[in-house]
């Protein structure tokens, strides 16, 4: 998967990420994330896409450590984008 895809697919996740995101709290800041209210965690906790031989893991990585796994895709997803 190439820079571009991986910059694409985190675009149009994005979107989707941040409605999934509700009251969840971070385990490394204890920041509690809520949907359409980014301003208080956004600089804090950056998306964080990772690519493995068989899937793909969508998350936020916290600036102290803490990640928050939201979902992972079959790798195969990068056909159909």
């Amino acid at each position: 998967m190439s820079q571009a895809s991986i910059i694409n697919l985190l675009s149009e996740l994005e979107k989707w990420l941040r409605n999934k995101l509700h009251n969840v709290k971070c385990p490394a800041c204890g920041h509690i994330i809520v949907s359409n209210h980014p301003p208080q965690w956004v600089n804090e906790h950056l998306p964080h896409i990772t690519v493995g031989e068989e899937e793909i893991s969508v998350s936020y990585r916290c600036k102290k450590g803490g990640l928050i796994e939201i979902c992972r895709l079959p790798r195969t997803v990068e056909e159909k984008i």
